[in-house]
């Protein structure tokens, strides 16, 4: 047992790189597919912004058409002016975020600047189609999940296997050692080697026999292990408690998220609601500018968040499969 303990350590030790790189790999892919969904993100924003100015500009020609057959005043008309202005800024603000993430994102993925690097939009607008991925789960069988899945714990909970069977070599070696020791040797330098004579050789063999008196280097290794294997129990449980830690925090984020969801896309309806009405209004000359202002910005808002929320969404989910070590 004592002489395989350092093949099977060595082989442990490459089970734990595997381990350590394919968590790697499943952190990497996680983040490069939140990055993506961020600029589609952006984009959708974009959009967002580009539709809302386009509609300012409408609605602006409107009051001017108004104000020329004498059904508007003169203000309204210039605040409508103003706030196209205000669209177009943040239009443009828009179209300069998405190109900086775009840029950052090619950098990321280790492409030239240069490189025309198309967004496939399809994503975002199937992501929305299908709403939120609910995870149905509660928090003892998730940690019970990461416990025997989650590949950074399983190398702590095998370092820590690791450091009791270190315990057990150290004390072995405060053991008395019992050697069997033999030899053979020539009885004079002049051997005939053309034949064997038994009477040129002589043999010997014996028992060695090492008591455990003097063993100050091997009572300080067996020392260190223990030290080691108590701070292997400390490391163990704090890795434990932030698995906990992550699992209810994940649970607690998701469904803070599926909530704001909720209230965001209902906020959305109202949004729109509002819209439409206020444009007819607005049409027939029997509201105010402010009040198809108000409505529009409330329809983006509402409309950014939608996208928000769901981007956020499918962020803490994918990172909660990771901490259960259910991602695939």
């Amino acid at each position: 047992y004592v002489v395989a303990v350092t093949l099977r350590q060595s082989e442990r030790n490459v089970i734990y790189g595997l381990r350590g790189f394919a968590l790697f790999q499943q952190t990497f892919a996680v983040d490069i597919v939140t990055t993506y969904y961020r600029l589609l993100q952006r984009k959708d924003t974009v959009q967002n912004a580009y539709n809302n100015y386009m509609k300012l500009v409408k609605i602006r020609e409107l009051l001017e058409a108004q104000f020329v057959a004498q059904r508007r005043p003169k203000f309204e008309v210039d605040q409508a002016r103003q706030e196209e202005l205000k669209g177009k800024s943040a239009y443009i603000s828009s179209v300069e975020a998405f190109q900086t993430a775009l840029d950052q994102f090619k950098i990321t993925l280790g492409l030239p600047l240069g490189v025309e690097l198309a967004l496939d939009e399809t994503v975002l607008d199937g992501l929305k189609q299908t709403g939120l991925l609910a995870v149905e789960t509660t928090e003892d069988a998730a940690f019970a999940a990461a416990v025997e899945h989650k590949l950074d714990l399983l190398n702590e909970i095998d370092r820590f296997e690791d450091s009791k069977r270190k315990i057990v070599v150290a004390a072995d070696r405060l053991k008395a050692n019992l050697t069997f020791v033999s030899g053979v040797s020539l009885a004079n330098d002049s051997v005939n080697y053309s034949k064997f004579d038994v009477g040129q050789y002589t043999a010997n063999a014996g028992l060695r026999l090492d008591l455990p008196f003097d063993r100050l280097e091997e009572r300080n290794f067996y020392r260190g292990t223990l030290i080691d294997f108590e701070q292997a129990i400390r490391s163990l449980a704090l890795t434990l408690d932030t698995s906990r830690d992550a699992v209810r925090q994940g649970l607690r984020n998701l469904e803070q998220l599926q909530q704001n969801y909720a209230i965001q896309t209902n906020a959305l309806v109202l949004a729109d609601q509002r819209v439409d009405a206020s444009s007819i209004l607005l049409q027939a000359g029997r509201s105010q500018i402010r009040d198809q202002l108000e409505a529009q910005t409330a329809q983006v808002q509402a409309q950014n968040a939608v996208t928000q929320v769901l981007v956020d969404y499918l962020a803490a989910r994918l990172k909660f499969l990771v901490d259960v070590g259910a991602l695939r």
